[in-house]
């Protein structure tokens, strides 16, 4: 797995990308599923219980988070 970080937007915002590794089982497969995880918190904080938790169980399942 790579953790990717990158700053984004006036307000530094941080987004952080979980990208599976390429494997030789799937060496055929070049393109995976990506989706995006929004955790809550109000406008104030991001929850970590529905970050990083939520992302290792979508990268679990072959997608890109």
């Amino acid at each position: 797995m790579n953790i990717v970080n990158q700053t984004v937007g006036n307000h530094k915002a941080q987004l952080t990308g979980y990208l599976l590794d390429q494997s030789e089982e799937m060496a055929h497969i070049e393109e995976r599923p990506a989706i995006l995880i929004l955790p809550g918190g109000g406008y104030k904080y991001t929850s970590d219980r529905e970050a990083e938790p939520v992302a290792m169980k979508y990268l679990a399942e072959g997608y890109q988070a």
